[in-house]
């Protein structure tokens, strides 16, 4: 009724703005699983800049960008390489290792909370987001074909955002009761309710259609999604607010940065990897 409502207008920026985030995922998954690795490395050292640069140590801690960097470029080698082990046990050694180190070079005890909650979200930054590629790689014998693991992701990638959409226009059009406004003003329980409702839907169908999974775990698989969607979006608002800054960055008109997009894709993407891995391999 309204075409110039503030709501719509910044609607259409979102929207326009997908149609450039949908093509370098599109054309890594056409192109292969080693143009997803690359894809998803990039963005992972990319995520890890954003976060790092809102932090007063972004400048004063050169060995920790470095540590941060390498960790990554070793986490993402591993899936190439098929190290499997050194995939799940690496960001933790890292941690184990590598920040006591940190401290004892430059010891600035005031800095150690900072330092650590620095280094342990941009790590898993990378961790988790590492898990979109491995999907494809380190679990390739769960598929019977390529073509099925790049649509594994591809569902992935699609459910996610989507549950951040249905949160969106549930909450706008009937979403009164705010959830937990002094960290997302704009999430209310019926954006809360839309999404759990509208990603098990989409399970629903993908799950059995083209996962060959049952309907059962399908849903089961949507809710784990959209709940674990929302924890992303909610820890990453949390990690704005404790920044004072509204967005990660402006790197996508209507978005943000990186990260602002990503948050929920971050959560997802090991949840869902866990999941085809129990329901399709039998196992934890």
């Amino acid at each position: 009724k309204d075409p110039g409502n503030a709501t719509i207008q910044k609607v259409k920026v979102i929207a326009k703005s997908w149609w450039y985030i949908a093509v370098p995922p599109t054309v890594a998954l056409v192109m292969g699983p080693l143009a997803v690795l690359i894809l998803f490395f990039v963005v992972s050292c990319l995520g890890i800049l954003e976060f790092m640069k809102h932090s007063d140590l972004f400048q004063k801690r050169t060995p920790v960008i470095v540590v941060l960097l390498l960790t990554t470029i070793l986490q993402y080698l591993s899936i190439f390489l098929g190290w499997n082990t050194l995939f799940y046990a690496l960001i933790p050694l890292a941690l184990l290792w590598v920040l006591p180190l940190v401290i004892i070079l430059k010891p600035e005890v005031e800095n150690l909370p900072r330092l650590m909650s620095l280094m342990i979200g941009a790590l898993l930054v990378s961790y988790y987001l590492s898990h979109v590629p491995a999907l494809m790689i380190i679990h390739s014998s769960l598929w019977s074909s390529s073509d099925q693991a790049s649509l594994a992701i591809l569902i992935l990638i699609f459910a996610t955002e989507a549950n951040d959409v249905m949160q969106f226009l549930s909450g706008k059009a009937f979403g009164r009761k705010k959830i937990i406004p002094q960290l997302s003003p704009n999430k209310t329980e019926a954006g809360f309710i839309g999404g759990l409702v509208g990603s098990m839907l989409v399970f629903s169908f993908f799950g059995t259609h083209f996962l060959q999974i049952t309907l059962l775990q399908s849903m089961a698989m949507g809710l784990l999604i959209s709940i674990s969607g929302i924890f992303g979006d909610l820890m990453f608002s949390a990690v704005k607010r404790y920044y004072r800054v509204k967005d990660f960055s402006e790197l996508i008109p209507g978005h943000g940065g990186l990260l602002d997009r990503l948050d929920s894709l971050i959560f997802t993407a090991p949840v869902f990897f866990h999941l085809i891995r129990y329901f399709k391999g039998g196992g934890l």
